[in-house]
């Protein structure tokens, strides 16, 4: 499903990682997303300045400003906080901060495909009925 509403969801990614982020952006404008994929938290801001997406997949473990960082400063934009994050790491350790953080989904590296499309998926379910 990557419809919200009648238009086409869409979805910020956040990774560091090359080859992750271009996996990840492909699988998803395959399955009919608008996205935009970041290497970094920076980059991420200054997308969202302009516009909220309708999902973010952050990863947590990011250059700079983590991702865990990102997630506890969402409100600084006003409406992010309402953003449905799937949230991917190679750390279990940080499950239980991401949650506490809010995150919809948690993924831990490596995950199938399937596993990060049924989380979106359900993600933008949740936040939209």
């Amino acid at each position: 499903m990557s419809t919200v509403g009648m238009t086409m969801a869409s979805v910020l990614v956040i990774e560091d990682d090359p080859q992750n982020r271009h996996l990840i952006k492909t699988l998803l404008e395959v399955e009919g997303y608008y996205v935009r994929a970041v290497h970094d938290v920076a980059s991420a801001w200054y997308i969202l300045e302009e516009e909220l997406p309708d999902l973010i997949c952050c990863d947590l473990i990011l250059p700079g400003t983590s991702g865990l960082d990102f997630l506890a400063n969402r409100g600084k934009i006003n409406g992010l906080i309402e953003v449905p994050v799937v949230a991917v790491t190679g750390k279990n350790e940080h499950k239980v901060e991401a949650e506490k953080l809010g995150v919809s989904a948690f993924l831990l590296k490596p995950f199938a495909m399937s596993q990060l499309l049924s989380a979106v998926e359900s993600a933008l379910v949740e936040i939209h009925h």
